[in-house]
């Protein structure tokens, strides 16, 4: 009987650090447009937040038509609600600094994780996202940060 000696069983050095290398430039093509699809997602929770007040400030405001507009602390008084400082996920404050008859003003910071996200990504342009409710209308800026 004739018996083979196995050869070199294996991957090469080489062909390890050609694998290695394309996972490396996978990587650094994949990552930036992965965090970027995040932020955007975590967005979601401004999104929600502001149109929750934009709600609640027309319940507070059909209790008595002739009234101005609520602060954040006269509609979760008036309304019995509470946590409306906060977006549903935590990762922006919500307040609103502007509010009278014709319409008011409500703002979401991001905070923490998003806003050193946002910053990182995208720069200071979303960090602050507004609603606006007046006569006009609805406004919504910055305009990119609610697509």
């Amino acid at each position: 009987m004739n018996k083979r000696t196995p050869g070199p069983v294996g991957f090469t050095l080489i062909e390890l650090l050609i694998v290695v290398a394309v996972v490396g430039v996978l990587v650094a093509i994949a990552y930036p447009a992965f965090e970027r699809h995040i932020v955007k997602t975590n967005r979601g929770d401004a999104h929600a937040a502001l149109q929750q007040i934009q709600l609640l400030q027309e319940r507070y405001r059909a209790r008595d038509p002739q009234a101005s507009y609520g602060t954040l602390a006269q509609v979760e008084a008036l309304l019995e609600v509470g946590g409306l400082a906060t977006s549903p996920e935590g990762r922006y404050t919500i307040d609103v600094p502007a509010a009278g008859r014709v319409g008011y003003t409500a703002t979401a910071t991001a905070t923490g994780q998003q806003q050193d996200r946002e910053q990182r990504v995208f720069g200071a342009q979303c960090q602050t996202i507004t609603l606006q409710v007046d006569f006009a209308g609805v406004t919504r800026t910055p305009e990119q940060c609610w697509r």
